[in-house]
């Protein structure tokens, strides 16, 4: 049995690091393609909407506060039911794994080490996911704690620098295509925003102070990556305006070498590459630890180490497949992924709460 205390600011930087994850590289392209100059009002919808499924979750744990989402499942679905909705967040959980690594593979021999092979990118990177796998949850947290002040300055730093290049006009008139197309990118947003911290109900209220610290946590947590993304989106539009956000693959990278102070201070995109690269490790490795997790679960393994070097290897060949071509991937994640999440993260949580409030309320009555 795993031994894991964290605290609850901790657990507050894990979510805020998961919830900016690829978000805040590839987002704005995608809200902006769709809602136009008004996309920065995208983040504040998706931000309330994802308050209430939090809201959902932690109903959830409050039914059972002493376990993981597996074993939530377990016991409310019942062990076969059960069984098969394990292997549905396994399987989205691994799929992500390579997803994720293919970002990475991506961005880097496009932007940054062009004439590398991305072959040679996957293995690193999951090279490192699998260390940070087996050292455990309650180091990376940790580690997170060092690492995410200095990600919050650096983000602060570029936006203070491109700040003097907004242009306010970008940002109207307001409501120009009206307002379907800002409802439907926040749709679109919540599926990257908020429904896979699903998956972060892994770690039990137990593992932290109080279970009233730990809801704090995943409130505070998300609202301050949701801010990150909304300070994001803001500045694309303002700088870049929203067509050369929308037509970007990397929008905010393109925003970092807008920066330039008396031609001293200029080519800052790397402190927005280390950025990304940083908070999207950190949501590969929490979606790698719910995969072990989840199969430790299945198979009854006291110690899920054990396949953590196996499992990594089958990640790494998924990311050579996981996307063909880029016009594929925004097909896969407006589509493919959107269905897989509502169902994970949205139709899943409202079956266990209600089936959960029926059980509890026939256990008390009898």
């Amino acid at each position: 049995m795993e031994k894991t205390k964290i605290s609850s600011r901790q657990l507050t930087i894990i979510i805020a690091v998961f919830t900016i994850g690829t978000t805040i590289l590839v987002t704005p392209a995608a809200v902006a393609s769709r809602a136009k100059n008004d996309a920065w009002m995208v983040p504040l919808i998706s931000m309330g909407i994802g308050i209430i499924v939090i809201w959902l979750y932690m109903n959830i744990v409050s039914l059972y506060p002493n376990k993981n989402i597996f074993e939530i499942i377990e016991i409310v679905l019942g062990k076969w039911v059960g069984m098969i909705a394990t292997i549905f967040i396994i399987f989205v959980s691994l799929i992500s794994v390579s997803q994720l690594t293919w970002y990475v593979g991506n961005f880097m021999t496009t932007h940054i080490l062009v004439d590398t092979p991305i072959y040679a990118i996957h293995i690193i990177y999951l090279v490192v996911i699998i260390y940070g796998a087996r050292l455990g949850l309650e180091t990376m947290a940790r580690s997170s704690e060092l690492i995410f002040p200095v990600i919050v300055l650096l983000f602060v730093l570029v936006i203070l620098l491109v700040s003097p290049q907004s242009k306010y006009e970008n940002l109207q008139p307001l409501f120009e295509y009206g307002v379907k197309p800002i409802l439907s990118s926040s749709i679109f947003e919540i599926t990257i925003l908020c429904l896979p911290l699903i998956i972060l109900l892994t770690i039990p209220s137990t593992w932290t102070n109080s279970l009233k610290d730990y809801k704090k946590s995943f409130f505070i947590g998300y609202i301050i990556g949701g801010f990150i993304i909304f300070i994001t989106v803001l500045f694309c539009l303002l700088v870049l305006s929203y067509k050369t956000t929308s037509q970007s693959q990397f929008p905010t990278y393109l925003l970092a070498k807008k920066v330039n102070v008396l031609q001293f201070f200029q080519r800052l995109e790397p402190i927005i590459a280390v950025i990304w690269i940083v908070s999207i490790f950190y949501r590969t490795f929490l979606y790698m630890y719910t995969t072990l997790k989840g199969l430790s679960h299945i198979f009854g393994l006291k110690n899920y180490k054990y396949i953590t070097t196996a499992l990594g290897i089958l990640a790494l060949g998924l990311s050579f497949i996981a996307y063909p071509d880029v016009a594929y991937q925004k097909k896969w994640d407006s589509f493919t992924w959107a269905s897989l999440i509502f169902i994970m993260g949205l139709l899943l949580p409202l079956i266990l709460l209600t089936v959960g409030l029926i059980k509890k309320k026939k256990q008390n009555s009898s």
